[in-house]
This record gives structure tokens, sequence and C-alpha cells, in this order.
């Protein structure tokens, strides 16, 4: 799995802020947007984690992204591959809190 860095815009899409994340398996575990950016994984390890991910909606990509990592390396490339705008809409603003624990029950395995 590689991903990239990214530029966060507010709701009326001002620059805020590029993050630049050295992977952390524990930031990664608590949370999603650790690895938030544009993220390419090879299609074996993801079919065999995609089943696990099927019924967590929004959630999904973070847990599929914990599941490849947790199968192989990780690769940062330093440039912002993503450029994402908050909204209130956001996972992280109105996300299924029952997804997000079951997922966080994966997270004593990365500590």
């Amino acid at each position: 799995m590689a991903y990239t860095d990214e530029a966060l815009m507010d709701e009326t899409g001002r620059d805020i802020a590029v993050r630049r994340l050295t992977y952390s398996r524990w930031q990664h575990a608590n949370s999603a947007s650790h690895v938030h950016g544009l993220i390419v994984m090879r299609r074996t390890a993801v079919d065999a984690a995609l089943a696990e991910t099927t019924d967590l909606n929004n959630f999904a990509d973070w847990l599929l992204t914990l599941l490849v990592a947790k199968r192989g390396g990780v690769l940062h490339l330093p440039i912002v591959g993503r450029h994402w705008r908050q909204h209130p809409q956001q996972s992280h603003r109105a996300g299924d809190p029952e997804a997000v624990r079951r997922i966080r029950q994966a997270a004593p395995l990365w500590r």
C-alpha cells in the first residue's frame, strides 16, 4: 500500500494546510484520516480483505487500509496527491459510531 500527502481546504474552499504524515500504525488504527490521501493498494491484498468491509458504509476504506497495511509494508509518497474540502456531512462529523467502535477494536493489534 502506498499513500500521498493531502491538502486540506475549509468549507468555503480556502486552503488550511498540507498534511504530510509519516506512517504510524498506532495513528492509523486510531484515526481514519491518517492515510486519507490518495491510496494505491495491490489487488491481491484488497481481495483478501474486502469481505470484512462490506457492511461499514463510509468507514469501509479505513478498515480496508488497516487490513492491507497489516499484510505488508506501507510506502509514503511525499507529494500532494489529494485535495479535500471539509463539509458538515463528512464521516468524521456524521459517521456511524458503531462502525468506528468495531474498527477501533482492531487497534490493540497495532500498538
